[in-house]
């Protein structure tokens, strides 16, 4: 089981706190779960599951005029896909926010990745006329995009 404190942009604004435990490792597999509450005006409450597919990084070397494939033992390739389920509290609205979704990310060379999810919010109880849509009741939606920067190793 792995544990990590997050802080946000101030100190109190997106701060928070996550578990993230192995459910299975099969080597170039591994399942996971985490477990994340966040501090912020809409604090939230979330579990997601990780299904990672792992590869060794290689290189091509060339040395006498022969060309070798060359594994560094220290960083890996991986792509995932997830299912998150996330729990606000107090939404935009003042109401309880139920959002459900799936995500996939990879990461690229050994400093950079990115995140890319779908969450449909179940609730379905906020009028969206506010907003300047259609005049009916319907469930909100979101697209998420993360991308991050930082270096990648194995431990």
């Amino acid at each position: 089981m792995d544990g990590g404190i997050r802080i946000g942009m101030l100190p109190i604004h997106g701060s928070g706190v996550d578990a993230t435990i192995t459910l299975r490792d099969e080597g170039s597999r591994l399942h996971t779960v985490n477990f994340a509450a966040t501090y912020a005006e809409q604090s939230s409450f979330g579990a997601t599951y990780y299904n990672v597919s792992r590869k060794d990084r290689t290189k091509t070397v060339r040395r006498d005029g022969k060309v070798f494939k060359q594994t560094e033992v220290d960083t890996f390739n991986y792509g995932y896909i997830g299912l998150r389920y996330n729990y606000i509290p107090s939404g935009f609205w003042g109401d309880n926010v139920h959002l459900f979704g799936l995500l996939y990310g990879r990461n690229f060379r050994k400093t950079w990745g990115f995140e890319f999810g779908y969450f449909h919010d179940f609730s379905g109880r906020t009028p969206v006329s506010e907003l300047g849509f259609n005049p009916k009741y319907a469930p909100l939606s979101g697209i998420s995009m993360r991308v991050w920067f930082g270096q990648l190793i194995k431990i």
